[in-house]
């Protein structure tokens, strides 16, 4: 994989844009948060100790967060993604993909951290 796959993929993680072009496996999920006394900054300090060691980009006000694993921890299977809420509607959607395109296992494995990530949130 070189660099010029990556970079559409490290130029969203690293902007305030929220339309995420049509990347190979990439799944996006809308639930509603039912929880009472929902905080978006706990959620963003789970996601970073459970989760990703690290955010690209990071608006709590804009109840944004874009992620990707540890550095150390990159390897094709790497799933980036990003976490908008909106707290008038009470939803909040997750999208993530594999940074190295479409492949069986990385759609299998996106799907696994959209439903974790959607647990994270619901059960915060």
């Amino acid at each position: 994989m070189t660099y010029v796959s990556y970079k559409p993929k490290l130029k969203l993680l690293n902007s305030a844009n929220t339309v995420v072009p049509s990347f190979g496996s990439k799944i996006t999920k809308t639930f509603a948060i039912e929880r009472p006394g929902f905080h978006f900054e706990e959620t963003k300090n789970k996601l970073k100790e459970k989760y990703y060691e690290i955010t690209f980009y990071d608006d709590v006000g804009q109840y944004l967060i874009k992620f990707h694993p540890n550095f150390f921890r990159w390897s094709n299977g790497s799933i980036c993604g990003m976490i908008t809420c909106d707290p008038t509607t009470q939803t909040a959607s997750v999208t993530c993909f594999p940074m190295q395109g479409y492949t069986e296992a990385a759609a299998r494995k996106t799907r696994e951290v959209v439903d974790e990530l959607r647990d994270l949130i619901v059960n915060a």
